[in-house]
């Protein structure tokens, strides 16, 4: 029965080594209400005229305790699952409606977007103190592909109620 215990000792032990390689022990706790971080106008023109990834602002993200989420952007509310992997918040999206009625109309095809059963899901690189960036891609008034990033922040206010 001692060989036993020692057997189940070790592999116990294996199991948590395991899980701290993967990234796995460390559950960070990100449910709460995000906001995007402010940005000034100097830092808005630099990043434009360098080239640089151009910041944005206006979003909101609502992580919620059951995996459950809401990403609402300038232009969408996006709805979805969520989940940690390593240090990579990723989101899935289920839904993705346009916020404004007008938008739809002046679309390219006049519809709601549809979501991409086959598309990679959303990762947010997840920052110290829990900030969340989400690094992508938008259309300048020019035409021209840009990337950008949003940073989002906790907001404090909001979690308390």
């Amino acid at each position: 029965m001692s060989n036993f215990r020692i057997f189940l000792l070790c592999l116990i032990i294996f199991m948590f080594s395991i899980q701290k390689v993967l990234g796995q022990t460390e559950s960070k706790d990100l449910t709460g209400h995000y906001v995007s971080a402010p940005v000034n106008k100097v830092e808005l023109k630099k990043a434009y005229l360098s080239g640089e990834a151009m910041p944005v602002k206006g979003s909101e993200l609502k992580l919620n305790k059951d995996s459950t989420y809401v990403y609402k952007t300038c232009g969408n509310i996006i709805k979805g699952k969520w989940r940690v992997s390593k240090d990579s918040l990723v989101l899935f999206t289920r839904s993705n409606r346009r916020r404004n009625e007008g938008v739809i109309k002046n679309d390219s095809d006049g519809k709601q977007p549809k979501v991409n059963k086959e598309a990679k899901p959303d990762k947010l690189a997840i920052q110290e103190d829990q900030k969340l960036k989400n690094t992508f891609e938008i259309k300048t008034p020019t035409g021209e592909m840009r990337k950008a990033y949003d940073l989002l922040v906790k907001d404090a206010e909001t979690d308390k109620k």
